[in-house]
């Protein structure tokens, strides 16, 4: 058998350290009725990065018939609208022990609330909600009100069944966002992973909701299944697999399952959808290499002795992001879509790995360790950076809400890691699953909000 030349041998090692879970190169829903009771609300367009959160009250939800105000569902959708709006990093909820309201005698609608209690308190906003259930269904009513001029600036109606009460208040929150920013957010999208769930030592796919519900199996191959990445379309999902027992490129689609090889021989690993979703870029043999979803078209971007891995389209699909050690360690560059005008982008004299593009192009999320990996934001143009995580284990591979606010990566250590959410702006993380298995290498999913 011909023994492989030093440079594969070196690209295996990637591969190698990528299995043992150093990423990269280390080494809505139907809603039936959902209506705005606002005609033509003027977004309240502020930013507030780099200064204070704004300050807001969810009142305890009035209910009407067939339900109580003990409803254990109405306090996990407050309990996750809460969480929704304080991790955009927009918001800073004010605890129900701060105020004192009978909730059930207390108005909801302009003209009628005594918004001076709210103004002592510090609230810039106020949620009023109200319930009931007939039939089985859930009537919901939710309102924003700005509290400082004492009116409502957004109103949602949703008839739903028990199923998509999460949807209803995901997409709320949403349209929160939309309000007071002029943008929506991305919550209730989900999230692409690999893990170690299906069988310990082995890695299939994963998705997830990002409330951490609906976790569901995607690959049965029971070997190992790695380094996901959603179409631009959420229709397929893009892999490297060993289901062939060597590390080949295949696109799966979401809903049937069924799975087509699209590069095989050699190391074929970290694939990434270009914007339109017509082809791939991904890491062969160490080289930066693009190929038709199809697998027609296979072209070579970057050649030479250097490790070239990570690639990652900006939004125009002009360009590509990469990590690449021929500068002596892994950093990252940037160069065009068509291999022309490589340079290095990255200024920290440390490891790199996992670069991002953000979905607007203006910013680059990435992973270097400093110590321990920790998560990074920068400029597209490398200047900008600053830091974004700080995890008591080894913070890896972000990936951006289709918003660009938030960011999923995977912390961890010690044989576990779990997924964790965390503002783009910096901030306490969230986590999304719970640490029972190696969950590695995720990726947000495209926004799909509700009609």
């Amino acid at each position: 058998m011909k023994r492989p030349g030093p440079r594969v041998a070196r690209a295996r090692g990637i591969v190698v350290g990528l299995l043992a879970v150093l990423a990269t190169l280390r080494a809505g829903a139907a809603f039936g009725q959902a209506t705005n009771d606002d005609a033509a609300v003027t977004p309240w367009r502020v930013s507030v990065e780099g200064g204070a959160a704004w300050h807001f009250a969810h009142a305890a939800w009035k209910v009407g018939p067939g339900l109580s105000p003990g409803d254990p569902q109405l306090k996990k959708m407050h309990d996750l609208l809460v969480r929704d709006l304080e991790l955009s990093g927009f918001f800073h909820w004010i605890p129900e022990g701060s105020y004192a309201e009978d909730a059930q005698a207390a108005p909801v609608v302009d003209g009628e609330i005594d918004f001076a209690p709210w103004r002592t308190l510090g609230a810039d906003f106020l949620i009023k909600a109200t319930a009931e259930q007939s039939g089985g269904a859930y009537a919901l009513e939710l309102r924003l009100h700005k509290v400082p001029d004492a009116r409502q600036i957004l109103g949602r109606k949703y008839q739903v069944p028990p199923s998509q009460l999460a949807a209803a208040v995901h997409d709320f929150a949403n349209r929160v966002l939309e309000a007071t920013t002029g943008k929506m957010g991305a919550f209730g999208t989900r999230i692409v992973f690999s893990s170690t769930r299906g069988h310990a030592g082995r890695k299939d796919i994963f998705v997830v909701d990002t409330d951490g519900s609906n976790l569901t199996r995607l690959t049965f191959d029971d070997k190992i299944a790695m380094m996901p990445d959603w179409s631009p379309s959420g229709s397929s999902i893009l892999y490297t697999s060993y289901r062939s027992y060597r590390p080949d490129l295949w696109i799966q689609d979401a809903a049937t399952g069924r799975p087509s090889l699209i590069a095989s021989g050699g190391l074929n690993t970290g694939g990434a959808f270009s914007p339109d979703g017509r082809r791939v870029a991904f890491s062969k043999d160490g080289n930066i290499c693009i190929i038709g979803v199809d697998g027609s078209g296979f072209t070579k971007l970057t050649s030479g002795d250097a490790l070239d891995v990570s690639p990652s389209w900006s939004p125009d699909g002009s360009q590509i992001v990469f990590v690449s050690d021929r500068a002596g360690r892994p950093q990252l560059y940037l160069m065009n879509s068509d291999g022309s005008g490589q340079r290095k982008i990255s200024t920290m004299g440390m490891d790199h790995g996992s670069p991002r593009f953000s979905p607007d192009g203006q910013m680059i999320a990435f992973e270097a360790n400093p110590g321990p990996w920790r998560i990074y934001v920068m400029n597209a143009d490398g200047s900008g950076v600053r830091r974004v995580s700080d995890g008591p284990g080894s913070d890896e591979h972000p990936s951006w809400s289709p918003d660009g606010r938030t960011l999923v990566y995977s912390s961890g250590g010690g044989g576990s890691s779990s997924l964790f959410l965390v503002s783009a702006l910096g901030g306490k993380p969230v986590r999304l699953t719970d640490g029972r298995a190696m969950d590695l290498q995720p990726d947000w999913g495209p926004m799909q909000h509700a009609p």
